[in-house]
């Protein structure tokens, strides 16, 4: 095969970033046969190697013995795959930031404007870079850091790359070695929940800081957990107390009563239940129990009830509840709230939801004693509940099934003592009469009209034992 022209691409740019995707045009030059087959890289890697889009006539070294074509051009298209290069100089200015230290800021903020695509390709080493710049230049770049890891981790909840959270998971858990990172991240977000508290203006990057919170959160205590085993336990009282701090912050947010804070109050409330788990590696379940119980308390009752509801949700299917001495700090809050909302026609179904959830988990086998959990339920929420049930039969509300199965698994779960507290706490015999008159009337009902279909034969088996 004899060959008659060349053409030449090269792979890397000047800048250090390979090259771009998509269709090149490029020049295609004329040689001595002979020499083509005997050609040096140093003999033509220099001249130009894509067509001017102004069509300009390309010149070439005098006396040179290749010579660009006028007629002749190729067209190619190329994809780059790799996971060492990349095609966006701010990336790259982030990944190599110790050649250019005065260039950090720039390419820190530049790092928050490049794709998606091109982020995931390079997890490890950006997070690498991030922590490094913020062990070093903490004072100078902390928050443009902190931002950055913000907008990272906020990439990968896009359903796009939710495929990638396993790599970020494997990369704390297996190669983050920040000892010290945990310090400098809950300083900065300290300082972003103090801002809220003061801002009097919606700030969209606070509710990314919140949708950002549960690997916020893990590089926080797997830091912690890092440098407690570099020290043999040193300073665990101090990071407590700083904790503790950090969650006195959230608090003060959700005091606000700005309409202006709502975006964030909600986000934080969406978002909070995440961080449960990785909180519970550092925290006994009673002290952080105390924690929730303050942060759904400092609500005010007419605000977020939709997202409140979401959160208590959130809360009941994690694993803070299943430990008996949480859940006995938690429940007279759940019992209190779920009985205000529940008479709330617009919120009761969210209501029997958690109602539901937490029922589930009472008669589950692994959760300790649960006596004094039924009671406040049945104390609390059997007469709503109740109330709830006459309302459905009488208007064919569609959520009859749901608050007649709530209805039954709470006499399901009531024991002869809980029946006895619930008598002796009747205010009078009147209400109590009234009360067993109501109880039997849905019974009645449920008997004769059928709240459930004929094949439900476990669910019609209960409530035929809770009757009898």
């Amino acid at each position: 095969l004899k060959g008659f022209d060349m053409a030449f691409i090269p792979l890397m740019q000047d800048d250090g970033t390979t090259l771009l995707d998509g269709e090149h045009s490029l020049v295609m030059y004329k040689c001595d046969p002979n020499l083509l087959n005997k050609l040096d890289p140093s003999m033509y890697v220099n001249m130009p190697w894509c067509v001017p889009e102004s069509g300009a006539a390309i010149h070439t070294q005098k006396g040179s013995r290749i010579t660009p074509s006028r007629d002749l051009k190729l067209k190619i298209r190329s994809l780059v795959c790799s996971t060492k290069l990349t095609q966006n100089v701010d990336l790259l200015g982030l990944l190599k930031w110790r050649q250019q230290p005065e260039k950090l800021e720039e390419n820190l903020r530049g790092t928050m404007r490049v794709s998606g695509e091109e982020v995931v390709k390079f997890l490890q080493d950006t997070f690498d870079a991030l922590f490094a710049i913020m062990d070093q230049y903490s004072e100078r770049s902390g928050r443009l850091v902190f931002q950055c890891l913000v907008t990272i981790i906020k990439l990968l909840n896009d359903r796009k790359f939710e495929y990638f959270r396993s790599v970020l998971d494997a990369y704390i858990q297996k190669h983050f070695s920040g000892a010290m990172a945990h310090e400098k991240l809950m300083t900065q977000l300290k300082q972003c929940l103090d801002e809220a508290v003061t801002r009097t203006n919606a700030d969209q990057s606070q509710v990314k800081i919140m949708q950002a919170l549960q690997y916020i959160f893990k590089f926080i205590i797997t830091s912690r957990l890092l440098y407690s085993r570099a020290t043999r336990g040193k300073g665990e009282q101090q990071f407590k107390h700083r904790l503790c701090e950090l969650f006195e912050s959230f608090n003060c947010v959700m005091i606000v009563k700005d309409d202006a804070a709502l975006a964030f109050q909600a986000a934080a409330l969406q978002h909070f239940a995440t961080i449960i788990g990785e909180v519970l590696k550092v925290m006994e379940p009673d002290e952080f129990a105390v924690i929730i119980k303050g942060f759904i308390d400092c609500i005010p009752m007419n605000r977020l009830i939709k997202f409140k509801l979401l959160c208590m949700g959130h809360i009941v299917t994690n694993d803070i509840f299943r430990f008996e001495e949480s859940r006995h700090i938690l429940m007279p809050l759940f019992t209190r709230q779920l009985a205000l909302y529940m008479k709330h026609e617009e919120h009761a179904g969210k209501c029997f939801d958690v109602l539901g959830d937490i029922l589930k988990l009472l008669q589950r086998k692994d959760v300790g004693i649960v006596d004094e959990n039924v009671l406040e339920i049945v104390v609390t929420l059997l007469p709503v509940v109740l109330h709830r049930v006459r309302m459905c039969e009488r208007y064919s509300s569609s959520l009859s099934g749901q608050t007649v199965t709530c209805f039954i698994a709470i006499l399901h779960v009531m024991n002869e003592s809980h029946y006895r507290e619930f008598l002796r706490a009747s205010l009078t015999k009147e209400d109590l009469m009234e009360f067993l008159l109501q109880c039997l009337e849905v019974f009645h009902n449920m008997v004769a009209h059928g709240s459930f279909p004929r094949d439900w034969i476990t669910m019609l088996m209960v409530f035929n034992q809770v009757v009898m």
